[in-house]
């Protein structure tokens, strides 16, 4: 997709959604209300699109553009690399009516990962640990669409809602080694609702997936290649197919679902939960569509809590829970006959296991014709447990992660200042890696690399100032900008920089 043609339909976006359903109220007290914690703080319920019918009160768009910056000076996880940088472009609508809501949006991200080792895999936090990567690596150029819409109705006591999103990715290096990264990503979830029974919303969703990504590795360099390691997870690779095959894919889908329930106020207790099930194959397409290795992921969220509104004055308690176990299959295969490799047996061989529990509140003024502020502490655990079978190795993981939100804002004639600060504390409670005596140092260097920094303490801290210029009550100009520091042991530390120009209306 060219991009002339991504930022037309960007643009074109308010055609589809049309400004109806404006209101008088201003645009300042819209953004506000839009953006407050009130309406923020339980995201689980909002994956069902029927929940979106009372999401927020008010219509509002959006059109922004602006860049991200990263850099670590030394890298947290050597697989995607030690910073990038990106320039964007994004549009998006909600718009409100009475019996009705629909949303939609459209983005554009262009620029380039930085300085990527032992992956040449685009989505690696997807697709772990199967991957293909090589010791040179490189900075990895990429651009990314995401499309995004949605609509919900209520008739009589049934609300029903649909969503549907898609997100490419192209990602290319044009020195050696030149990876050719083609990702896909289509998205459907429906729900169903139902009004006011007994001052509450229950309802249910279902969502598919469909992902794919087709990875080609070419070498032009007449003096030698590297060696290509087809990665099987902790310091492991797949040692048949070293060095060899440089076309794959991956192929997977996703079905899940959640059961949900919303008071019909906004005001009371809130209690949701989700599953979902990832599964992908990874294929060698040089071997004649060899299926390598399987990866099966359970995912179970739930979410509970209470909150309440007082005109301009809000506060919410919830605690959440995450269980997520990811499997990996790998398949073992005789020797060939005409090219083709007969599989002869299967294996589980890699497993990841993720718990954590989290409990956050919040309290905020919401009125902008006065001082807004807001206040949102977090406290939770966090364990991760990771095993290859054989040869045996193991990493162990436990944290304690707190966090302190703090925000303050004034109107001043049409100008409206936020200053926001987050500061969070990730402790580490517990870490332990088991190698084999015989473990293969050169291997071993990514998964060394990423476990260091679960055996130390983090200390992020992040400051955005966001200002907001009334053009007239329904249309602002608004610049967001923030710095984040990282420091993660002494010598180490990461910085994220981002600005943001946009239009809201």
């Amino acid at each position: 997709m060219k991009k002339p043609i991504v930022i037309a339909f960007l643009l074109s976006l308010f055609s589809i959604f049309p400004l109806s359903g404006q209101t008088d109220i201003s645009i300042i007290q819209r953004m506000v209300e839009n953006q407050s914690d009130y309406r923020h703080f339980f995201s689980l319920p909002y994956g069902n699109p029927a929940m979106k019918y009372g999401m927020y009160e008010y219509t509002l768009n959006e059109i922004s553009a602006g860049g991200e910056y990263r850099h670590e000076n030394q890298p947290l996880i050597i697989q995607t690399g030690d910073g990038y940088r990106y320039g964007l472009v994004n549009v998006k609508s909600f718009i409100r009516k009475k019996r009705s809501s629909m949303w939609g949006e459209a983005s554009y991200r262009n620029g380039k990962q930085i300085n990527l080792k032992w992956n040449e895999t685009s989505d690696y936090l997807l697709l772990y640990p199967y991957v293909i990567g090589d010791t040179i690596g490189g900075n990895l150029k990429s651009e990314q669409y995401a499309f995004n819409g949605g609509y919900t109705a209520q008739t009589g006591k049934l609300i029903l809602g649909a969503d549907a999103s898609y997100h490419a990715t192209i990602g290319y290096r044009q020195v050696d080694p030149r990876p050719r990264n083609i990702t896909g990503k289509l998205d459907f979830t429906f729900g169903i609702a139902l009004a006011n029974v007994k001052g509450y919303r229950p309802g249910i969703s279902i969502n598919a997936s469909k992902y794919k990504q087709k990875n080609d590795i070419k070498f032009y360099n007449e003096q030698g290649n590297p060696t290509l390691y087809h990665f099987t997870g902790l310091g492991t690779d797949y040692y048949r197919f070293r060095g060899k095959e440089k076309e794959t894919y991956y192929k997977g889908r996703i079905f899940g679902g959640s059961i949900n329930l919303l008071p019909e106020s906004g005001n009371g207790f809130t209690a949701n939960i989700s599953f979902n099930n990832f599964m992908f194959e990874k294929i060698i397409s040089a071997l004649n569509e060899l299926p390598m290795a399987k990866v099966d992921e359970y995912t179970w969220k739930a979410e509970a809590g209470y909150k309440q509104k007082f005109l301009y004055r809000t506060w919410g308690v919830k605690a959440e829970f995450i269980n997520k176990h990811r499997k990996g299959t790998e398949n073992i295969f005789g020797d060939p006959v005409n090219d083709i490799y007969p599989q002869i047996a299967s294996a589980q061989q890699y497993s990841n296991k993720h718990m954590g529990f989290l409990i956050s509140g919040f309290f905020e003024n919401t009125n902008p014709e006065n001082i807004i502020w807001a206040i949102r502490p977090t406290i939770g655990l966090n364990d991760i447990d990771t095993r290859y079978i054989y040869p045996a190795r193991k990493s162990e993981s436990e944290r304690l992660y707190s966090t302190l939100f703090l925000q303050a804002g004034k109107k001043t004639g049409k100008c409206f200042f936020r200053l926001m600060a987050d500061i969070c504390y990730d402790a580490s409670l517990n870490a332990n890696l088991q190698l084999p005596d015989d473990a293969d140092s050169r291997m071993s260097t990514p998964l060394l690399n990423n476990y260091r920094f679960l055996a130390f303490d983090h200390t992020l801290m992040k400051l955005q100032l966001r200002s907001d210029y009334a053009i007239n009550r329904r249309c602002a100009l608004y610049l967001s900008a923030y710095w984040q520091r990282g420091w993660y042991t002494e010598q180490i530390h990461t910085d994220n920089v981002s600005v943001v120009l946009g239009v809201a209306f």
